[in-house]
């Protein structure tokens, strides 16, 4: 029996050994990744979409390797601690929002030689905000808890829509209550497809109305088609109605597609157009689409 428990231990520390080895080696492969932006030719948005989709990292793994491979380039001792086996990733991320090139001594020094847990409290002494972790999870049926820290002054923001929407609906507002109704309005006024759906409401309703008055008007599909010559002459900016169409059709959402998925970014997209413009590419419904800046740098680049 006293013989198998040594057999195991040494195999613990054989396969812990090469695990903390090929951690170090796997950070040099993806800031190499990161550095070199090698995933945007492999047909992906980002260095987490490629360790989550390629590599198969869990989301918590990629967050960790993703956010050291990108201090390297501020901080080159920190993925060099890394990669020498003196520090863990999971260490490494946790200092990576306070640690500069000024101070990097003394945050290496704290993190090669402390505990987690002691890390995190120093991290938090240097950077209160970042004690509480922003955190959403699922705590009953239909129901998230969402954990995030306000500051001072949008903790008064906060309360002030509280205020609003109490005085709005002549009830006591929560926080849930007041962050929801905010929510809601920055959507009605911002985001493009509730704009685009109400101007074509508004469309409708003047066509019906020039209808209703004009009983001898050209049909409509004369006017798309009397439409789409105009706008294939026009340049720049687009027209309002072509932008809206286009936020209608793809709903704001990135239409690059890989490996038969469909990029899934809904931030920072552009209107892109397919046959470009240098090229005899009209603006037209249908020579325009979606794509998120990553796709688009993408797209011109193969270009």
């Amino acid at each position: 029996m006293k013989c198998e428990l040594n057999q195991l231990r040494t195999l613990a520390r054989e396969v812990a050994a090469r695990y903390n080895k090929d951690e170090a080696d796997l950070m040099k492969i993806i800031k190499n990744v990161y550095q070199s932006k090698a995933f945007y030719k492999w047909g992906f948005a980002s260095l987490f979409e490629y360790c989550v989709q390629e590599l198969k990292l869990s989301e918590a793994n990629t967050s960790n390797f993703s956010a050291v491979a990108k201090k390297a380039k501020e901080v080159p001792a920190l993925v060099s601690a890394v990669e020498a086996g003196e520090l863990s990733i999971s260490k490494a991320r946790k200092i990576v929002p306070v640690v500069t090139k000024e101070n990097h001594d003394q945050w290496l020094t704290l993190a090669k030689t402390s505990t987690s847990r002691e890390i995190e409290k120093a991290v938090a002494i240097a950077q209160p905000q970042l004690a509480v972790k922003e955190t959403m999870k699922f705590v009953a049926e239909n129901v998230i808890s969402m954990t995030t820290a306000f500051s001072e002054e949008e903790a008064e923001l906060l309360k002030r829509v509280m205020d609003l929407e109490s005085q709005r609906t002549r009830k006591a507002s929560s926080r849930k209550d007041a962050l929801v109704a905010a929510l809601k309005e920055y959507i009605d006024h911002h985001d493009p497809v509730v704009k685009a759906k109400r101007a074509e409401i508004r469309a409708q309703k003047k066509r019906s109305a020039i209808n209703s008055t004009h009983p001898l008007r050209k049909s409509a599909g004369q006017k798309r088609e009397r439409r789409k010559q105009l706008v294939s002459r026009r340049r720049s900016p687009l027209p309002a109605v072509l932008v809206h169409a286009v936020h209608m059709r793809d709903q704001r959402r990135c239409t690059f597609t890989s490996n038969s998925n469909r990029c899934g970014a809904t931030r920072w997209l552009d209107t892109h157009h397919i046959v470009p413009r240098s090229l005899g590419g009209g603006d037209t419904l249908e020579n325009l689409t979606t794509v998120c800046s990553a796709h688009h740098r993408l797209t011109h680049s193969r270009e």
